[in-house]
């Protein structure tokens, strides 16, 4: 099984209430444990989700989209962006957050983690975050 660690998440002056939104959930995620059989797919999967309910939430209102672009250019390393707008245009585009993974080596003793740091592993079918 392996495990990451949401190392750093960067959020941006939203644009929007939607894009404000989806920075205070990858907020939440800053200094989690992820595990599992695909721990990066997981969290990408819940924060798409989370992102389609904002979406469908503030659909009346003119505000693009918003869209998750996970990138791992170092192993073991995985960004996940999420921005509002058209993925071929993406600098030009307001950044909602930035969240950053690391995978971790070795057993982790959950009884001896700090207390300010989550662990969470998704069930089959359930919402991870």
């Amino acid at each position: 099984m392996k495990i990451y660690f949401c190392t750093e998440v960067v959020t941006y002056k939203a644009s929007n209430r939607k894009g404000e939104e989806a920075a205070l959930f990858a907020s939440r995620l800053k200094h989690r444990l992820i595990k599992g059989k695909k721990p990066t797919q997981d969290l990408i999967k819940a924060i798409k989700d989370h992102c389609r309910l904002l979406d469908r939430k503030y659909a009346k209102s003119r505000a693009r989209d918003l869209v998750v672009e996970p990138y791992s250019g170092v192993p073991g390393h995985c960004q996940i962006t999420i921005y509002c707008g058209d993925p071929t245009n993406q600098t030009s585009q307001p950044k909602a957050a930035v969240v950053y993974l690391a995978e971790l080596a070795g057993e982790i003793d959950m009884d001896k983690l700090e207390s300010g740091t989550i662990a969470f592993e998704p069930e089959e079918g359930g919402e991870a975050v």
